[in-house]
């Protein structure tokens, strides 16, 4: 296998080594196509399931039971023998709602980590399909028709013609272009932006300077540095020692030291220190909620409180940290949009560091108020963080496990921009700095289409994703990184829709093709579209699919796919989604580690919010929103200070 084919396959991974189409919806498509046996095969259908895959079901008690135990206790009562449940004292239990879902092993997904790699570009140009927009490439069959070039398109049968030497025919799954656009009548490559290098980024710590950062704790050790008395520290006590320490190891390491670190602190007001270039700027009163004023000036004074590289500016922010006093009300939102402002001035890749243990109460973005005011706070938020991801810049949020911030309404601001959630003890602060600041950014402004055989669907996507009936999905991701990953599930499409596919005929299927365009700035600067595709064998037996089954890419898929479920407040299909999966493929460590955690955190929010009759909760506690972030992004194991990582 040679390197591109090689990278091909590591880019775009399947679950299972073949695609599973149903051997019983194949038989009952050709019966009803031969138009024998028809009335038999549909009577059975309905008999054994309303499906065609495999579909696992659980009920009420199931999905408590199982939240109740840790992974091995789960485990065994998963796959043991529920007969003996079922009745009590010779009465039956009552009959519980049954939470059904259809799975199998066609899962796929797509790192973000291999478009941080060397490629070579593609020397021509990319054809798309007319029809689906699938691009011409490797496994393209090319018909030359009296000297017209023809291909008819694997995904969705169209016919295309094609203006193509056959030395630039894609010889490779993975085809990278540079992207171009017409000025005038000529097409140019797009001039590439300045390198997206370590010196480029700019990180600013945005610090919560209210009343209640100065809560205490006890503390046994030495007394440190920032400390005014010993066996007791504060919240802001901890920030201080974090940051301090965190900015003496960029200072002291090559890679870091030139790029650009600045504060935004703030309380009643907020102020713009930035890296003390200038006179720190001051934002009260009125412009606290005025977003375009805000905003407008925060841009004006970035360029001069943003611009000096680390190694010259350390002196001045120690200095500045030692002089942070509490006192006052919190006006996260607006410090919020002026640290995003101030980062922007960087390259893509900068970061916003929130540290925080207090609910937004003044100005933008307010969290202490009636309906109506959340609503509108709701959208300044999701405003910041699209402003954020268009500009590249990563947002995180800490904040303290005692603290009560609504990260409910504050976590789309680490989701849409890649971000990070944690809820840590302050003493552990330092730790969980070197988590978010070494997660660097490999590639910005980061689109996904992914086309599929139009005899398949993708399944468990939303509608607003779809399009081409089901065949195509598109997903705007912005900053990538290593840890980025991507996944979806597909399914074949009801016998209606196959049996009115005059040129489809599934029992003769042995491979469906996979197509993702990935559309993406790389740390060059460059706009790049990056084509994966790959013809996956196909097999009729479930057992045959399971076999070589990749449990760790299917656990991270189901714990994604639980999380965005539990976004939208419906606990009980989270966890009927995780414990449905966990159930189909068995007793398996790298499922449980993966579904776990968030499933427990999940039944906690069920019982505590006391749901009734399906309604789900207006807001999430804290813990759940981390937890959400942390199965989202896949930090479940990898984060060594989460109290979900090991029951």
């Amino acid at each position: 296998m040679g390197y591109w084919e090689r990278k091909s396959n590591m880019g775009m991974s399947m679950a299972s080594g073949k695609g599973y189409i149903s051997k019983r919806k194949v038989d009952y498509i050709k019966k009803r196509k031969e138009k024998t046996g028809a009335k038999e095969a549909e009577e059975k259908l309905e008999e054994e399931d309303e499906g065609y895959n495999s579909f696992v079901e659980a009920d009420e008690d199931d999905l408590d039971n199982f939240a109740a135990m840790g992974k091995e206790k789960a485990s065994a009562a998963m796959f043991g023998d529920k007969k003996g449940e079922e009745e009590k004292g010779g009465k039956k239990k009552k009959k519980k709602r049954k939470h059904k879902l259809e799975i199998d092993t066609n899962v796929v997904s797509l790192k973000g980590e291999y478009l941080g790699e060397a490629v070579q570009y593609a020397t021509g140009d990319a054809y798309p399909c007319g029809n689906c927009k699938a691009i011409f490439n490797k496994f393209s069959k090319v018909v030359d028709e009296g000297g017209a070039k023809t291909w008819s398109c694997e995904f969705c049968g169209n016919k295309n013609p094609l203006v193509m030497e056959s030395e630039e025919y894609p010889t490779s799954g993975v085809v990278t272009y540079l992207v171009e656009q017409k000025l005038g009548s000529a097409a140019k490559e797009l001039a590439p932006e300045k390198p997206l290098a370590e010196t480029d980024v700019s990180v600013v710590f945005c610090i919560d300077l209210s009343g209640s950062m100065d809560a205490t704790q006890h503390y046994k050790g030495e007394k440190l540095k920032y400390m005014n008395a010993p066996n007791y520290i504060t919240r802001l006590q901890c920030v201080k020692i974090a940051i301090d320490n965190q900015i003496t190891k960029m200072k002291n390491t090559a890679e870091t030291n030139k790029c650009k670190v600045g504060f935004v602190t703030f309380e009643n007001t907020v102020k713009l220190l930035g890296d003390r270039s200038n006179p720190p700027k001051e934002y009260g009163g009125g412009i606290l909620e005025n977003y375009s004023s805000l905003l407008e000036d925060a841009i004006n004074h970035s360029a001069t409180h943003m611009k000096t590289p680390l190694i010259e500016s350390f002196p001045l922010l120690i200095d500045m940290l030692k002089t942070m006093r509490t006192g006052g009300a919190t006006a996260l939102g607006p410090a919020l949009l002026i640290s995003v402002a101030l980062a922007a001035q960087g390259k893509p890749g900068s970061k916003v560091v929130i540290c925080t243990d207090g609910l937004a109460n003044r100005g933008l973005g307010t969290l202490d108020g009636p309906e109506k005011v959340l609503e509108a706070s709701n959208a300044f938020y999701t405003s910041v963080a699209e402003y954020a991801k268009s500009k590249g810049v990563i947002i995180s949020i800490i904040t303290l496990v005692e603290a009560g911030c609504r990260l409910d309404t504050l976590s789309p601001i680490a989701n849409l921009t890649g971000g990070d959630i944690l809820r840590v003890n302050p003493l552990n602060l330092g730790k969980d700095f070197d988590i978010i600041l070494s997660d660097k950014v490999i590639a910005t402004n980061v689109n996904v289409k992914v086309i599929i055989h139009k005899a398949l669907q993708f399944r468990n996507e939303e509608e607003r994703y779809l399009s081409q009936e089901k065949t195509v999905m598109t997903k705007d991701i912005g900053n990538a990184t290593k840890e980025t990953l991507i996944t979806f599930e597909y399914s074949v499409k009801p016998p209606k829709e196959i049996m009115a596919m005059a040129d489809v005929d599934i029992s003769k299927m042995t491979h469906v093709p996979l197509q993702s365009q990935i559309l993406y700035k790389d740390t060059e600067g460059r706009k790049c579209l990056r084509v994966i595709t790959q013809d996956q064998e196909v097999t009729h037996e479930k057992e045959e699919a399971l076999k070589n089954a990749d449990k760790k890419l299917l656990g991270a898929h189901v714990a994604q796919k639980a999380a965005e479920i539990a976004k939208k407040g419906d606990f009980r299909g989270a966890q009927s989604h995780a414990y449905n999966f966990a159930q189909f493929l068995g007793n398996d460590s790298a499922v449980n580690d993966n579904v776990m955690p968030l499933y427990a955190a999940l039944q906690k929010e069920q019982v505590a919010n006391e749901v009734k009759g399906g309604e789900a909760p207006k807001e999430k506690s804290d813990e759940l929103a981390e937890a959400i972030n942390h199965a989202y992004k896949q930090k479940l194991v990898q984060h060594p200070h989460s109290k979900y990582q090991y029951f």
